[in-house]
């Protein structure tokens, strides 16, 4: 699951229980809680409703976020604390795999946009950021490839150069199977 990091001293306060933001977690309207407290509204509301609603703005909250800061983030804290943490990430990914299937409508994914947008970008610098963009990488250049090799003209054609013509598609070809393996290589490395 996906970290937005925060700076240690950001001084925000949960709207619910008015104490600093503990291992934060921000709804996908742009609020910030205290991971406990918006899962204690969901646990209070899990027989009612199937999402809850943000406390600050009553708009259906079907995804929520990490936010955690820095020092919450990192290894070094101890056992009790690690757990803890652990515990609260997977009952967010519980909640989001549970209400993030919601339809609705563009406008609301425009009003969204920048809590997304805002995750996505912090996640890019992460490990698990840069191997998603190296498989995007691969995709791309896969579908490239294959565009390529589609097009009904070439960038070199045959008819002029003879042999020489082919030399282009010999090698899109072999970039194409490249990533191919590649690809299949990091799906083998990712299941065992």
């Amino acid at each position: 699951m996906m970290v937005r990091t925060r700076s240690n001293n950001d001084g925000r306060e949960c709207p619910i229980c008015m104490d600093a933001v503990r291992f934060g977690a921000e709804t996908n309207c742009g609020h910030l809680y205290c991971s406990a407290c918006i899962l204690q509204v969901w646990d209070q509301n899990v027989n009612t409703v199937t999402c809850i609603s943000c406390p600050c703005c009553r708009q259906e909250v079907t995804l929520l976020l990490c936010c955690f800061t820095a020092a919450e983030s990192s290894d070094s804290r101890s056992a009790e604390v690690l757990n803890e943490r652990e515990h609260l990430k997977d009952r967010l990914q519980r909640y989001n795999t549970l209400h993030s299937n919601v339809k609705y409508s563009y406008l609301r994914h425009m009003k969204e946009l920048p809590t997304i947008l805002r995750h996505a970008w912090a996640e890019t610098f992460t490990w698990g950021g840069l191997t998603w963009l190296f498989k995007l990488r691969i995709v791309l250049m896969m579908l490239a490839g294959l565009l390529y090799l589609l097009v009904p003209f070439d960038l070199i054609p045959e008819a002029f150069l003879g042999v020489i013509g082919l030399v282009d598609d010999v090698m899109v070809i072999c970039f194409f199977l490249v990533q191919v393996s590649v690809l299949f290589r990091s799906h083998v490395t990712a299941e065992g």
